[in-house]
């Protein structure tokens, strides 16, 4: 059964009745083109359709969102709490980025960023690159206090997120650690025939070895599959 509501018309000048009805439609943003189900109210008295009262915006907001989904974009929302992190306004943290004043504050109100601009943002989410953004270049665009007070504040959130990074760094070594190791193993094995083939006891095919090396590395390296 839809929802019927009753809402005054300026247009009519009089009280109308409006059915709540939904309509999948085709969407096109930046050349992607995708299908929504939209929500309209349907005024009954002339079947004309209007945007939900609450929210004009309702489904263009879902657009977008489904666009940065389907792109892995960052939402507006964690644009934001990421200026807010380093406890920067809108101007200072768009001049540290590089980018203008008007387009970071677009991006926070729903706009959708280019997909360079999203890179940025995403490394300046880490404390520790943009710590080193903000050693470079920091003092020659923001005021002295500013400056001071965001170093303070990145040291301490480099410090909060190091075992992330020490967890990272632990696991790359660990791939590195297994590989050295097994080839030092099958270097040894090699060696060992070897000097059985030299005592006429068993010959060894170098082409095994360079296999197993082969299939070593895809073992060892996900990535590569």
């Amino acid at each position: 059964m839809s929802k019927i509501i009753e809402k005054f018309s300026y247009e009519t000048n009089r009280n109308e009745r409006y059915e709540v009805i939904f309509l999948e439609e085709d969407v096109t943003i930046k050349n992607d083109t995708f299908k929504v189900k939209h929500e309209y109210y349907k005024r009954i008295s002339d079947d004309e359709l209007f945007e939900p009262f609450s929210n004009p915006d309702q489904n263009l907001e879902k657009d977008y969102s489904i666009y940065r989904e389907r792109h892995n974009l960052l939402s507006a929302k964690d644009v934001k709490e990421i200026r807010e992190k380093y406890g920067l306004t809108i101007r200072d943290f768009s001049l540290l980025l590089g980018i203008s004043y008007s387009n970071l504050s677009s991006i926070e109100n729903g706009s959708i960023q280019a997909s360079y601009i999203d890179s940025l943002l995403r490394m300046a989410s880490d404390p520790y690159s943009f710590y080193s953004l903000v050693k470079c270049k920091g003092s020659n665009v923001l005021k002295k206090e500013v400056y001071d007070a965001l170093m303070q504040k990145l040291e301490n959130l480099v410090l909060i997120s190091y075992e992330n990074h020490k967890e990272i760094a632990n696991k790359v070594q660990g791939y590195y650690l297994d590989i050295r190791n097994n080839i030092v193993r099958f270097n040894n094995m090699y060696e060992f025939e070897n000097n059985q083939d030299k005592k006429g006891e068993e010959k060894w095919e170098k082409s095994n070895l360079n296999e197993s090396v082969v299939e070593l590395n895809l073992l060892h390296f996900p990535w590569s599959k």
